[in-house]
């Protein structure tokens, strides 16, 4: 599954190792709980457990979510054009769906990327996908949406993006300038592998100096 080289995930608490129900949320209906046994995670001591409960009505269902849609502060941030990776390990009875819920740079809700739906079976087995944002498409919420009568298990869920071939524009960063004293000699100087001739802005974390 190593189609990105260095990802960062931007769910918190993607394997529910809190040990709390926070940030995940509940939409509409479902029972939603955080179980701590580390024989039966797929990782580390918690997983999820969320089973489907009959929707109150039409245009409802039984869903988890990475956090409540009226608050713009869990959105995940994401721009159009760029490539991300959803993912999770999940096992039951059943069937789900990882639904891509999309946001306009104001938080407005513009529509959900519905995914196919996947069947579970009761070992743990890596689901995943690919999304890209379409224009003006700058927040988003996952959401595993289950079918009827679905009981699902669920831990270490990813929404993650490549950083070697993305990097945020709101990411640290600071402007360096190159500097170096040399006597009777000549040299070349490189910054992650591109020529360090002028000033550069580099954003957090870690770079690779070298000298030719």
């Amino acid at each position: 599954h190593a189609l990105f080289a260095e990802s960062i995930n931007m769910i918190p608490s993607p394997g529910f190792e809190t040990g709390m129900p926070e940030p995940w949320y509940v939409y509409h209906t479902g029972d939603y709980k955080v179980v701590g046994d580390p024989k039966s995670a797929h990782s580390g001591t918690y997983y999820s457990s969320f089973s489907w409960r009959k929707p109150p009505g039409r245009g409802a269902y039984s869903a988890l979510w990475t956090g409540s849609r009226r608050e713009e502060h869990r959105h995940f941030k994401v721009y159009p054009g760029v490539d991300y990776r959803i993912g999770i390990w999940a096992k039951g009875t059943g069937a789900f769906n990882m639904w891509v819920v999309n946001y306009s740079k104001s938080g407005r809700f513009m529509s959900t990327d519905f995914g196919k739906t996947r069947t579970l079976t009761d070992q743990w087995t890596r689901h995943e996908r690919t999304w890209k944002p379409q224009e003006y498409i700058y927040g988003a919420l996952l959401c595993l949406a289950v079918r009827d009568q679905t009981v699902a298990q669920f831990d270490d869920a990813e929404f993650s993006y490549d950083d070697e071939k993305f990097t945020p524009p709101e990411s640290p960063s600071m402007q360096v300038v190159p500097a170096v004293e040399a006597v009777d000699a000549t040299f070349k100087l490189y910054l992650n592998d591109k020529p360090f001739d002028s000033p550069a802005r580099i954003f957090y974390g870690e770079q690779a100096l070298a000298i030719e």
